[in-house]
C-alpha cells in the first residue's frame, strides 16, 4: 500500500547562484517530502549492551523531534531488525547505507563474491521493512577517491575500482533481493544519475549542489546568519559541535578535568580544532565564562564548566535551529531543498560530538531547537539585507500539510525588560501558508517598527504568533527572533520558579513554570528521574505561565518522590557572572 520514488527530474528554473540540475526528493504514496531527519551512528560500542528499550527511547525521541527519516550511516553497523520494527511503528523513514564508508576498497575476485554475499545477506533481511525508503552503496566513497594522492593521480584506476563494486557488483545484488526495487544511490554524496535505463552515473564532484545531495560543514562562518548556508537539493550530513552536559560528564571525569582547557576536553576531542570551533563561535554570540574560577566569580570551578558545557549546547542549538529552518524555507525556491538530515542523533561515549542525544538518553538543548525547526508548519523570521538601512524582517510559513492553512498573523516587539511583556508595537496581516510549500508571508522595514515601539535593537525582540483559522489543521503558533546578537542584549535579571508538579502516572508528569521577567532560553534538568522534557531552550515571557511535560524512561515511586527536588532550571542570563 505504498510507493516510494527518488525524483530527480530536470530542475527549472535554475535558482540564482545554482545551475541548472536535477531535483533529488521522495515522493511517498505520490505526495512529495521534505526529509526531516539525522544520521544514527551505531547505539553503543560494544553491541552486547545494545538494547531494545534504548532503541526505542532513541526512535521516539527522532519521532517526537517531528522526524520523519533517519539515516543508517555505512560507517557504523548494520542494525538489528528491532531497529527496523520500531521505524515501521514510529512512522519514520531510513536511508540504509551498506556499511562502506571514507575509504577505498579493492576489487579482487574473492573480495567482490564477499560484498555480494553480504549485500544479499542484509537486503534480504531488510527488505520487508517498509520503513527504508532508499539503499545506499557508502559513506562518501566517491568523494574518498579525490582525498588521497594515490587516488588522485591514478584517478581512473580508482574509478574503474568503484565501479566494479558498487555499480557492477553491488547495485545488481540488491536488485536481487528487494522485489520492491527501492531507489540505490552509489554514494552519499552523489551527484545522482544521467539515466535510469540503463542506469548511468553522472561523475564529477560529488558536493555539486544542482544535483544530488551534499554534506555541508562550515565552523569559521557565521552559524546565526542565515545567508551562510549554501543552495542545494538535498543536505544528507550538516553538523556543528557540542559537548555533553556537565551530569554526563561527571561518571567520566575527575575534578581537574573540569575545565575548557583541560587535556582531557582535548584528548576526547576527534575533530581537528574542534574545540577552538566551538570558541570561537560562542565568542561571536554569548558571554564566555572565563576557563578557569577568579576571585571575583560567585561560582566554584565545577559550576563554571557547568555554565560553559550549557552556553556551548545552546550555541550547537542556535546553528541547527538557524540552518535547518533556513533549508526549510527553500522548499519552493528555484532551489527545490527537499531534505535536510543532520549530522548526528545520538553518541557512543561521552565527549565533544555533533550529537543532539548524549550517550545516556539525555536530550542536549539542540534536540528541542531541530523540533521547532522540523515543526509541520514551521514559523520563522529572518533578517533581509541584515546590517544594511534597508534591513526588513521576512516573516515565513513552511509546510508539509496537504492543504493551504490561513490565518492571522501578529509581528509584536517586545522590550525585554517589560513585566509583563505586553508588544510595544505590533503589526497584524491575514497571510497564507502553502500546501507542501514555503513562502514569504510578511515583509517590512525593521527601523520604523522599531521606532514606533521607541527602542533600539539591543532593548528588544521580536515575537511571532500565527492564529489559524476555525478548523484548521494545527494550533496556535509562536516563534521569537532576536535583533541582536545575544551579548548584546540588555537581558534582565532573571528568576523562573515552579509554580506546580503534577505526577500523572509511572511516566508522565507535568512542571508548570512562571518568571516576572522574559527569560531567554529556558530548560529544565531532571537530576532524579531519568527521561526527557517536552521543550527546552525555550523563551518564557514575564508574567506568562507555561507547563513543560515529562516523559520518564523508568522511575519508581522512591524516585518520583524526589523528582521536584531534583529539578535544575536555567535560563541564558543566569549563566553570567
Amino acid at each position: 500500500l505504498r510507493t516510494v520514488e527518488l525524483v530527480q527530474d530536470p530542475a527549472q528554473p535554475p535558482a540564482v547562484g545554482l545551475p541548472a540540475g536535477s531535483s533529488f526528493y521522495f515522493r511517498v504514496n505520490g505526495v512529495p517530502v521534505f526529509a526531516k531527519g539525522s544520521n544514527i551512528v551505531p547505539i553503543d560500542l560494544f553491541e552486547p549492551r545494545v538494547t531494545h528499550d534504548r532503541m526505542r527511547w532513541l526512535l521516539e525521541r527522532a519521532a517526537s523531534a517531528n522526524m520523519n527519516m533517519l539515516r543508517v550511516w555505512g560507517g557504523g553497523r548494520y542494525q538489528p531488525d528491532s531497529f527496523y520494527d520500531l521505524a515501521d511503528r514510529l512512522g519514520l523513514l531510513v536511508w540504509q547505507e551498506m556499511m562502506f564508508a571514507c575509504a577505498l576498497y579493492p576489487r579482487d575476485a574473492a573480495f567482490l563474491e564477499l560484498i555480494a554475499h553480504e549485500v544479499k545477506q542484509q537486503v534480504a533481511r531488510l527488505a520487508i521493512h517498509p520503513s527504508i525508503v532508499i539503499w545506499g552503496g557508502s559513506n562518501e566513497n566517491e568523494f574518498a577517491i579525490s582525498w588521497y594522492n594515490e587516488s588522485r593521480q591514478n584517478r581512473d584506476c580508482y574509478v574503474a575500482d568503484y565501479t566494479k563494486l558498487y555499480i557492477d557488483t553491488m547495485r545488481p545484488a540488491i536488485a536481487a533481493s528487494d522485489a520492491d526495487g527501492r531507489p540505490f544511490v552509489d554514494s552519499s554524496p552523489s551527484n545522482g544519475l544521467l539515466a535510469t535505463d540503463p542506469w548511468v552515473k553522472r561523475w564529477g564532484h560529488p558536493q555539486a549542489a544542482s544535483w544530488g545531495d551534499v554534506h555541508y560543514y562550515n565552523y569559521d562562518e557565521d552559524c546565526e546568519d542565515p545567508d551562510t548556508y549554501p543552495l542545494a537539493r538535498f543536505i544528507s550530513e550538516h553538523g556543528f559541535q557540542s559537548f555533553p552536559s556537565f551530569e554526563g560528564y561527571r561518571p567520566v571525569t575527575w575534578p581537574e578535568d573540569r575545565s575548557r582547557e583541560s587535556s582531557l576536553l582535548f584528548y576526547r576531542q576527534r575533530h581537528q580544532f574542534g574545540n577552538e570551533q566551538v570558541l570561537a563561535m560562542l565568542e561571536r554570540h554569548f558571554h564566555v565564562p572565563p576557563a578557569n574560577v577568579t576571585p571575583a566569580d560567585r561560582r566554584n570551578q565545577s559550576e563554571l564548566f557547568d555554565d560553559y558545557l550549557w552556553l556551548v549546547q545552546l550555541q550547537q542549538a542556535r546553528c541547527y535551529e538557524t540552518g535547518l529552518s533556513q533549508w526549510r524555507r527553500l522548499r519552493s525556491k528555484p532551489a527545490n531543498t527537499m531534505g535536510v538530515l543532520y549530522w548526528q542523533l545520538n553518541d557512543v561515549w561521552q565527549g565533544p560530538s555533533w550529537s543532539t542525544i548524549e550517550l545516556d538518553g539525555t536530550l542536549k538543548l539542540a534536540h528541542f531547537a531541530v523540533g521547532r525547526a522540523f515543526e509541520p508548519l514551521l514559523l520563522s523570521a529572518r533578517d533581509a539585507h541584515s546590517g544594511s538601512p534597508a534591513s526588513s524582517l521576512e516573516v515565513h510559513l513552511s509546510s508539509d500539510h496537504q492543504v493551504n492553512i490561513s490565518g492571522t498573523l501578529h509581528v509584536q516587539i517586545i522590550r525585554w525588560l517589560d513585566s509583563p511583556a505586553v508588544p510595544a508595537a505590533e503589526a497584524t496581516a491575514q497571510v497564507t501558508a502553502l500546501a507542501l510549500g514555503s513562502s514569504c508571508v510578511w515583509s517590512a522595514p525593521i527601523a520604523p517598527l522599531l521606532a514606533r515601539a521607541r527602542v533600539n535593537r539591543t532593548a528588544a525582540f521580536v515575537r511571532l504568533m500565527f492564529e489559524p483559522e476555525i478548523n484548521s489543521p494545527v494550533k496556535r503558533l509562536e516563534a521569537f527572533h532576536w535583533l541582536t546578537v545575544l551579548k548584546d542584549a540588555a537581558l534582565p535579571l532573571v528568576a523562573v520558579h515552579v509554580v506546580a508538579v503534577t505526577i500523572d502516572s509511572a511516566e508522565h508528569a507535568t512542571v508548570q513554570l512562571h518568571s516576572i521577567a522574559t527569560a531567554a532560553f529556558v530548560s529544565l534538568e531532571s537530576h532524579h528521574v531519568a527521561g526527557a522534557f517536552s521543550d527546552g531552550a525555550f523563551t518564557l515571557l514575564a508574567g506568562v505561565t507555561r507547563k513543560i511535560d515529562f516523559t520518564a524512561r523508568h522511575a519508581d515511586e522512591k524516585q518520583w518522590a524526589t523528582f521536584e527536588s531534583g529539578l535544575r532550571i536555567r535560563s541564558l542570563r543566569d549563566t553570567y557572572s
